[in-house]
């Protein structure tokens, strides 16, 4: 009886161990946990990927539209500078402007040429034409044409009294004006009065008329008196403009029947200034004779200008 249980006990452990050994379940190793399932992740172990900035920020100052901040992570310190508006803007040629980044707000000044809507002529060596009456016969009338030519920039002229100065620059040109019809040479002509204004700041610009009369070589330009232009914000009270009389040899051509006259003029202005304007309009006009009764109580010419009158804006080239 014991020896059957003995060879049945043997039996079955062999048989469970041929089991074991043969079974394709038992080969399988233990299963990976299911991250998915239970929501756990696995750890980044990569600190530079953890915090790029562990070892500190890489900072950009802060601007007048952002605050301080890294380039790398993105973090921010402290608040933007806000603009820093320019004082002397906004003015005649720059908008409201900010002295830190440039960013501009709004427009420049109007001028007081475009609130008032005069248009003005800009064109170097072309004839503009004005009716002139004639001088023996006031019923008859000749054509004046005038141009500006001959233009040129220097810094100085010893030779004709044009002294130099700091921040400024000299104009020099000539007005033209000619008569080749056949009133204005049976007739002769009346002929123009000439003044100059500032296109921008018209009545701060030495009241709206401005000039002086000025034999080069002989004159002293510091006798004669001066005006004051702002420019980019900043003012400039050393400008002149001073009127030559007729060079020799203009007038009359007796064979031509042509009269040409020519004078130069003298504009002492801030480097690259476009703001003066030289005015022509016809002796004993509408414009004249109101501009001659009313001038010792409002003398800007600026005032009195109608269409009849050329405006020439003295932009350099």
């Amino acid at each position: 009886m014991k020896k059957r249980i003995l060879v049945s006990v043997l039996a079955c452990c062999l048989t469970a161990a041929l089991t074991a050994c043969g079974s394709t379940a038992a080969s399988v190793p233990d299963a990976v946990p299911d991250t998915a399932a239970t929501g756990e992740t696995e750890e980044n172990t990569d600190p530079a990927k953890e915090d790029p900035c562990r070892d500190g920020h890489t900072w950009v100052e802060a601007t007048c539209t952002k605050p301080k901040t890294c380039s790398v992570c993105g973090a921010t310190e402290g608040e933007a500078l806000g603009h820093e508006w320019d004082e002397n803007t906004p003015n005649y040629q720059q908008a409201k402007t900010c002295s830190r980044c440039g960013q501009t707000e709004g427009n420049p000044l109007e001028a007081e040429f475009e609130k008032k809507g005069i248009p003005v002529e800009t064109e170097w060596e072309k004839e503009y034409h004005m009716t002139v009456p004639c001088y023996q016969d006031r019923s008859k009338t000749t054509e004046c044409k005038l141009s500006f030519t001959d233009f040129k920039r220097v810094s100085s002229d010893d030779d004709i009294g044009l002294k130099g100065a700091d921040g400024y620059e000299w104009f020099i040109f000539d007005v033209t004006d000619k008569y080749d019809d056949e009133n204005a040479a049976a007739y002769g002509f009346l002929g123009y009065w000439e003044g100059a204004m500032d296109y921008y700041d018209t009545y701060n610009a030495g009241g709206g008329d401005l000039g002086e009369a000025f034999e080069p070589g002989k004159t002293d330009i510091d006798s004669l008196p001066s005006f004051t232009v702002n420019y980019n914000g900043k003012e400039y009270p050393d400008c002149k403009l001073l009127w030559a009389d007729y060079a020799e040899g203009g007038g009359w051509n007796e064979e031509t029947m042509i009269c040409i006259n020519k004078h130069p003029v003298y504009l002492r202005v801030p480097v690259g200034y476009d703001g003066i304007v030289l005015t022509n309009w016809v002796v004993d006009s509408e414009t004249d004779k109101e501009y001659q009764a009313n001038k010792d109580e409002s003398p800007a010419l600026i005032d009195y200008i109608t269409d009849e009158c050329i405006n020439f804006r003295v932009i350099p080239k």
